[in-house]
């Protein structure tokens, strides 16, 4: 099974393929419940990132570096830890269609059985945002990844699509952080 196919099983919230600005994303919004807590901001330990379509930036750990994706609209960046943080920009909701990246923590997992929390939505540099927060267990309990998705209302026709995934839920609860710390010019 390839990994990037395994993202539209998630959240049928985010790969409900929406145009930006309808009712149906503002529908989206209210069911979702706002996230028990506010993201923390990335460390300042962080450093700032490029990004692009729209320009601006995003905070990540020094240590990540970018790497390749089959789509030349996503970014990707791989931490010493194997995890895997890509960021692109759609022109309306929905993982399954875009994301291409070989999500290589979700490729070592056999049979992975998923648990994933409810939405929930918060504010990232004033842009209405949706977060869903996941877990895969390897079918012989001794491998598990954590992931996180995101979705940022840019403006219309422009969503911010964030899949990361981590060997630890502690960098998973970080890049948190990195998604809140998002800024566009």
């Amino acid at each position: 099974m390839r990994a990037y196919l395994a993202v539209g099983l998630l959240s049928p919230v985010l790969a409900c393929g929406h145009q930006a600005g309808t009712p149906i994303w503002r529908d989206i919004l209210a069911q979702s419940a706002p996230c028990a807590a506010a993201p923390l901001d990335a460390p300042p330990s962080w450093i700032s990132k490029t990004i692009t379509s729209p320009s601006g930036n995003i905070r990540l750990p020094p240590a990540f570096r970018l790497g390749e994706s089959p789509n030349a609209r996503e970014t990707v960046w791989f931490g010493p830890d194997s995890s895997e943080f890509v960021y692109v920009v759609t022109p309306q909701t929905g993982f399954t269609m875009y994301l291409q990246a070989p999500f290589r923590l979700l490729q070592r997992l056999r049979e992975p059985s998923n648990r994933v929390e409810p939405p929930c939505h918060w504010s990232v540099d004033g842009h209405d945002a949706i977060i869903v927060i996941s877990q895969y267990l390897d079918s012989s309990k001794v491998d598990t990844v954590f992931g996180l998705y995101a979705t940022v209302f840019i403006r219309a026709q422009q969503y911010a699509q964030i899949t990361a995934f981590s060997p630890t839920a502690a960098m998973r609860d970080s890049m948190v952080g990195a998604v809140a710390s998002l800024r566009w010019q």
